[in-house]
C-alpha cells in the first residue's frame, strides 16, 4: 500500500511539471487554467497518498470537476468566438471527459486509486496535447494573440508545418 501511495504523489508532481514545460499552447488564459487543473490533480493525488478520508478526497474531486467545467466553458466560448473547425466534436469530448470524471469520482475507493490518478493524468495530457493545441493553432490563425507573448516553439513549428 505504501508503494501505491508514493506513486500517487509522483503522478501529481509529474503532471504539473509536464503541463508547465511541454504542453503550453500559447493561449495565456488556457495555459493558466491547464496549470490549475494539473495542480488540482496533484492535490487530489496528495490527498490520496496521505490517506485522507474518502469524504475529503471526494470533495477535492468535486472541486476538480467544478473547475474543469469552468475551464471547458472558457474554451468553448473561445471556440465559438473564433469559429473553430470541429468545435462541436471538441465540445462533445468535453462532455465525455466530464462524464468520465464524474464516474471516477463516484466509484472512488482504495482499490482503484492508481487507476483514478492514471486516468485523470492521461485525459488532461491527451486533451491538451491534441485538441487544445489544435484549438490554439486555429485561434492564432484567425487573429488571436496574447499581447506580450509569442506561442511556444512547439506550437510555432506545428503551425508552420500546417501552413505548408
Amino acid at each position: 500500500m505504501a508503494l501505491v501511495l508514493a506513486a500517487l504523489g509522483i503522478y501529481g508532481l509529474l503532471t504539473q511539471q509536464v503541463i508547465r514545460r511541454t504542453l503550453e499552447i500559447g493561449i495565456r488564459i488556457l495555459d493558466a487554467e491547464h496549470r490549475k487543473l494539473a495542480t488540482m490533480i496533484g492535490m487530489l493525488g496528495s490527498d490520496l497518498a496521505a490517506g485522507e478520508d474518502v469524504r475529503r478526497v471526494r470533495a477535492s474531486f468535486e472541486k476538480l470537476i467544478a473547475f474543469t467545467e469552468v475551464h471547458f466553458a472558457t474554451e468553448e466560448a473561445l471556440m465559438d468566438r473564433y469559429v473553430i473547425e470541429d468545435r462541436i466534436a471538441h465540445k462533445q469530448e468535453h462532455r465525455k471527459l466530464l462524464q468520465d470524471a464524474r464516474s471516477l469520482a463516484a466509484s472512488l475507493d482504495e482499490s482503484n486509486m492508481m487507476l483514478t490518478m492514471s486516468s485523470l493524468n492521461e485525459w488532461l495530457l491527451r486533451h491538451v496535447d491534441s485538441a487544445d493545441k489544435e484549438l490554439a493553432r486555429q485561434m492564432q490563425a484567425r487573429g488571436y494573440a496574447d499581447a506580450s507573448r509569442k506561442p511556444p516553439p512547439s506550437l510555432r513549428r506545428q503551425s508552420a508545418a500546417a501552413s505548408r
